[in-house]
């Protein structure tokens, strides 16, 4: 006869549930940290793209302010006579970057990192002003501004 002996510990099935448990667990724990991580990365070139957006429409703004007459020399060019200093702004498509020149020379609007795809400059005849349709990392935006006389 064998007398029972008390034992404490784990049998194998209750080992292997704690095991599996532990790994559904953890899988989504890290399931749900990429998600959040490409979340993150998603959201910062969104926000870069708007920033670079709003940015190329101050420039655009501030030079439509107080011109006095628009021409556009080819497409996706615009050239802008102000009143006052400097006295003619140009913007322009340069190989995926928008310039600006007011006089010195093309300045790059866009970062590096930005591609600026498409421009389009459309005059408006009443009241006069323009429409701007660029396209920046694929997304599309527009600036319209009429002209004060």
């Amino acid at each position: 006869m064998n007398p029972r002996t008390s034992q404490s510990g784990f049998t194998l099935i209750e080992t292997l549930l704690y095991v599996v448990f532990l790994s559904l667990i953890l899988s989504g724990t890290l399931g749900a940290a990429y998600s959040i991580i490409q979340g993150s990365d998603h959201m910062t070139i969104q926000v870069v793209t708007a920033e670079e957006a709003n940015f190329l429409s101050r420039k655009m703004s501030w030079a439509l302010t107080g011109a006095s007459a628009l021409s556009f020399p080819s497409p996706g060019r615009i050239s802008i006579t102000r009143w006052g200093t400097p006295a003619t702004v140009d913007f322009r498509l340069n190989a995926g970057a928008m310039e600006m020149n007011r006089g010195g020379g093309w300045i790059a609007l866009t970062g590096a990192d930005d591609t600026v795809s498409s421009v389009s400059f459309d005059h408006l005849a009443s009241p006069e002003g323009v429409q701007v349709h660029f396209t920046i990392n694929g997304t599309a935006f527009v600036l319209t501004r009429y002209l004060r006389k």
